[in-house]
């Protein structure tokens, strides 16, 4: 075993291990002549880096059936694996977990939830209390230097909004008013369109219903 001492057995297959000093790479855990299996970051989500385990701190260990598990750490900051992609600047446990720094997501496709569940939302909650702040999702360009090129947003009023932050002047081009009505803005000489494509584009032309009581009846086609 790698830097660790002291090894006492537990309940089943969990045991409390203390490391001699900060430890300085990735490890392995062999128990009472067991194969040596490798342990891994709180949650699984990478092997052991310099100063994870700090000397004379004491940590429980789970073996999962391939790996050892580490349950919690006082070294450095934890990180959380969602379906392969590695979060920085988290602090919590469980399912309840609070960002502490801007967080990265690195990976081509993130996947927060892949299940059989009826519903599956990624909440977005800017704010606190009673009071409410804007939050939303910024795509940039792809450049050295990133530009930003849209928001989707929620403003201090609840409005949900998609801006064009990229054009010369920057506009909200579409805004969906809470228990209110929508607003489409073309953005200055340009027009609203609907089925302009060649191919893809549905041929049932463009209707407008009455809505209330009457939401089946035709008002403009």
């Amino acid at each position: 075993m790698h830097d660790l001492a002291y090894v006492y057995a537990g309940y089943r297959r969990s045991y409390s291990i203390q490391s001699r000093c900060g430890e300085y790479g990735s490890a392995t855990l062999a128990v009472n002549g067991a194969t040596a299996a490798t342990i891994k970051k709180w949650g699984r989500s990478g092997n052991l880096i310099a100063n994870d385990m700090l000397a004379g701190h004491w940590i429980s260990a789970t073996f999962d059936g391939t790996y050892w598990q580490l349950e919690g750490q006082l070294g450095n900051a934890n990180a959380t694996q969602i379906n392969g992609t590695t979060i920085t600047g988290l602090s919590g446990s469980g399912s309840t977990l609070a960002l502490t720094a801007s967080p990265t997501f690195t990976g081509n496709t993130t996947t927060f939830a892949n299940n059989a569940a009826s519903t599956d939302y990624v909440v977005i909650q800017p704010g606190t209390s009673s009071t409410a702040y804007l939050g939303g999702i910024q795509l940039n360009s792809a450049a050295a230097t990133p530009v930003t090129e849209w928001y989707i947003e929620e403003d201090t009023s609840y409005d949900l909004k998609i801006r064009d932050q990229g054009a010369t002047t920057p506009v909200d081009i579409l805004t969906g008013y809470i228990n209110a009505g929508t607003n489409i803005n073309s953005q200055g000489t340009s027009a609203v369109t609907i089925n302009n494509a060649s191919s893809g584009a549905g041929t049932g032309g463009f209707i407008v219903y009455e809505g209330g009581a009457n939401y089946t009846s035709r008002h403009l086609r």
